[in-house]
């Protein structure tokens, strides 16, 4: 019997030792597309690390502005304040991301990495104006929001 228990012990140390950790997860990928002057992007995206590309249909330059609203701060809030043209910084969490695209480009050389949680709530805008004086786009309808679910 001692021999038995402890040929045992010894197959099921064997097994321990050669269990792998899962993989990881690879991340969720969204690309967001840039038109003049919306963009197409999901209204909601599932919580975990997702890696962002974007691509710039239309014919003028875009830009897609990312950031995560503070707690407290409604969607409304934020879309009020993108409309006024009043600074949103303070309606931000720290942090927030960037990428450009050309007319008729995608960005390939640089894509976002965000570790999105359940509840947030993120913007993405374009700031650009086509020449100086012209409305920004985020008023021309290049704004939208998303939820983390």
């Amino acid at each position: 019997m001692r021999l038995y228990v402890g040929l045992m012990t010894l197959l099921l140390g064997v097994l321990a030792s050669c269990a792998r950790p899962a993989p990881p997860v690879p991340p969720a990928a969204v690309h967001i597309v840039g038109t003049d002057y919306a963009f197409v992007a999901p209204d909601s995206l599932r919580a975990g690390p997702t890696v962002i590309t974007f691509e710039n249909r239309g014919a003028q330059r875009h830009e897609l502005l990312v950031a995560r609203l503070k707690a407290g701060v409604t969607p409304r809030q934020f879309a009020d304040s993108l409309a006024r043209g009043a600074s949103v910084r303070p309606l931000r969490a720290t942090g927030g991301a960037v990428l450009f695209a050309e007319p008729g480009k995608r960005n390939d050389v640089v894509s976002l990495h965000l570790d999105f949680k359940p509840g947030e709530q993120w913007a993405i805008w374009c700031q650009f104006a086509d020449s100086a004086g012209a409305p920004k786009h985020q008023t021309l309808g290049m704004f939208k929001l998303v939820a983390v679910k």
